[in-house]
């Protein structure tokens, strides 16, 4: 019994056993460590390869795939070429935690740029970004132009440039927006200015005058519907705003007129009045004034003229009557 336990200590727990034993435990923890290196980067394989399917331009999906695809070769000829775990575990850890890092971040820059500056086309062309039809071509033109020129080697010089551009574009959606916002402010406002006019004259907006007036109403709606595309809406409104002060002012003419007639119209009637107790007064002189007064004029240039010519002819026959 003795000599086995002797015969133990100078073999399983000998100095060079021992090394032995230490050699095997660490080349497995290498190879453990391998394994889940191996592990991970097969999670880290699909992800690549999910990006690189979203990719547009297809020139630029196929490098990227070439690209991959190098580098598992270059993988699988570590395993070939290995001379040791210790050496096997060193490259293929250099190559994962390198190599294709530079690969990942060259496709994850490369993808980015292409989503900005899709994304920068789809807002230009969304009818909803306020911009007028000039710029909005003009802006998706040069937008195209950068989507051309984009590749995976021109990522980087064209950061800046991209960056320049989208300010530019929010500069300009942002005045455009004040500008258009102005417009249908003053749409808004000649469409108010419009209906108060009608509102306050409705004997002056019959006939003509109506149908004038609905037109003009019409093609305020026209243009807040097409405020967004127009480029020549701003001198259309100057126009209907010069037409309504226009018809305003021609109302206004028209109110002193009638306010002059029925001023006179009312003197009449109350001169006529007076005369009632004079036997010589014409009863149908009474009646033709007291019809004028009891009916307000019209406010039109036909019945202002009408009204007044009457008035200055019941006037003459009174005269004569009383001559």
């Amino acid at each position: 019994m003795k000599k086995n336990i002797e015969s133990l200590d100078n073999t399983v727990f000998s100095p060079f056993n021992i090394q032995i034993f230490s050699d095997y435990y660490f080349q497995i923890k290498k190879f453990e460590k391998l394994n889940q290196l191996e592990k991970d980067f097969s999670d880290k394989k699909n992800q690549f390869e999910e990006k690189v399917s979203t990719i547009l331009k297809q020139k630029e999906k196929e490098y990227f795939n070439t690209q991959i695809n190098n580098f598992m070769m270059r993988l699988d000829k570590a395993y070939i070429n290995k001379t040791s775990i210790y050496d096997l575990y060193s490259l293929v850890s250099h190559q994962i935690n390198n190599k294709y890092k530079e690969l990942f971040n060259e496709l994850y820059n490369y993808k980015t740029m292409e989503n900005r500056i899709y994304n920068i086309v789809k807002k230009i062309e969304d009818p909803s970004t306020r911009l007028t039809e000039i710029k909005r071509i003009n802006f998706l033109l040069r937008a195209r132009v950068k989507y051309d020129l984009l590749n995976h080697e021109s990522v980087n010089s064209m950061k800046l440039d991209i960056d320049l551009f989208e300010k530019g574009l929010s500069t300009s959606v942002q005045k455009e927006n004040s500008i258009l916002q102005h417009i249908l402010d003053h749409i808004e406002k000649l469409i108010n200015k419009l209906n108060k006019i009608k509102k306050e004259n409705p004997d002056f907006f019959i006939g003509n005058r109506l149908a004038e007036i609905d037109k003009i109403n019409h093609k305020l709606l026209e243009l807040r519907s097409h405020a967004y595309e127009s480029d020549y809406v701003e001198d259309e409104l100057i126009l209907i705003d010069n037409n309504i002060v226009k018809l305003n002012s021609k109302i206004k003419s028209l109110q002193i007129r009638r306010s002059l007639i029925e001023h006179y119209i009312s003197s009449l009637f109350r001169y006529l009045n007076n005369l009632k107790k004079d036997a010589d007064d014409k009863s149908e002189n009474n009646k033709i004034i007291e019809d004028l007064y009891n009916k307000r004029v019209l406010l039109t240039e036909k019945s202002i003229n009408s009204a007044n010519s009457l008035l200055i002819n019941l006037k003459d026959k009174i005269f004569m009557d009383r001559t």
